[in-house]
């Protein structure tokens, strides 16, 4: 049985494919468990490419985590290959994973900075912040998908999916444990904290998002978000008031903190000058949503009323629909229609 990079060679030369695999493999296990594997991979990796692709999968058949941690962002996408699935189940440090972010490709680093921020990398607790900034690059670039954007099949939608999906499993629920509360659920929201809809090809990542977010309702507040992002960058007044009767629908029920965030958020977007035709689907969209009985519409309305002014003015009809709020039929948003005020003493 070979000991030797030089035999091994010898004993792969007149196997098929296949065979060579299974050879390289077998005494890369074997060699392993003497605890005599250090050398072999190193000896292949100094001839030429395909000896370096051998003594990748020694070293992956072998558990030499050293050997892979340093070929995470090899150029050769087999040897990368190797040292990706190893980073899944060998003690590969974060910090060599976040390095290998910096420096891979695109398409690698989608893999990369999926491994510390979900799936199998939820027990790696130091660097998945930076794996949450590489996936939002990624999604807000230009780079083709799978790789950008969010949609179905890209690095930032599977991302979101397993966090979703590790949120209901033992290892990320951790609720209120020594050291440890919800793993998944902050590190969701972290990855969405940095969404923004008017950056590049940011809207269709917030609607993409907003849409995968809709099933849980732990993240009701993030998905309203993102959808308040979206009607304050819309411009078209019919798309506009559809926008804002939508984000009402999905609010209600959310409860009276959520609803003021959101409108916050919400006003903070529209602060820009308005378009008169902008203006118009605003007031229009207030007075329809002051007039319903809902807490969160009338939450937005006060929103839209009071924290738009400047951008808007026509401030006569901004004080009738405050006038209106202060006489809605709910006592949160009669409370917060009085806490706000046109002109201070």
């Amino acid at each position: 049985m070979p000991n030797t990079a030089e035999q091994l060679l010898s004993a792969l030369e007149p196997l098929s494919f296949p065979a060579r695999l299974a050879l390289t493999a077998k005494v890369a296990h074997r060699l392993a468990n003497e605890g005599q594997l250090a050398q072999l991979p190193h000896d292949l990796d100094a001839r030429g490419p395909y000896e370096q692709r051998l003594a990748a999968l020694a070293a992956s058949a072998g558990r030499h985590a050293e050997y892979l941690t340093e070929r995470l962002a090899d150029p050769d996408p087999v040897v990368a290959g190797y040292a990706l699935r190893a980073a899944r189940v060998l003690p590969v440090p974060d910090r060599a994973v976040e390095a290998a972010c910096d420096d891979a490709p695109a398409a690698r680093r989608k893999r990369l900075a999926r491994l510390l921020v979900s799936g199998d990398g939820l027990g790696s607790r130091t660097h998945w912040r930076h794996a949450a900034y590489v996936l939002h690059d990624l999604a807000a670039s230009e780079v083709p998908h799978p790789v950008g954007g969010a949609v179905p099949g890209s690095a930032f939608h599977d991302a979101v999916a397993e966090l979703l999906d590790a949120m209901h499993r033992p290892e990320g629920e951790c609720e209120v444990l020594e050291g440890r509360d919800l793993p998944a659920l902050q590190r969701l929201r972290t990855l969405l904290l940095s969404l923004d809809a008017a950056e590049g090809r940011g809207r269709e990542v917030a609607g993409a998002v907003a849409a995968q977010l809709a099933p849980e309702p732990l993240l009701l507040a993030e998905r309203a978000t993102l959808l308040a992002q979206l009607a304050a960058h819309t411009t078209e007044p019919a798309a506009l008031l559809e926008r804002l009767r939508y984000l009402a629908q999905t609010l209600e029920g959310a409860g009276v903190g959520v609803g003021v965030q959101v409108a916050r958020r919400l006003t903070t977007g529209l602060s820009r000058p308005a378009e008169p035709q902008h203006t118009d689907a605003l007031l229009t969209a207030a007075g329809e949503l002051a007039r319903a009985d809902g807490t969160a519409a009338g939450l937005l309305a006060t929103g839209l009323v009071t924290g738009t002014g400047p951008s808007i003015g026509r401030p006569e009809e901004r004080r009738s629909l405050l006038r209106l709020l202060r006489r809605h039929p709910d006592p949160d948003v009669r409370h917060r229609a009085y806490q706000q005020k046109t002109h201070a003493e």
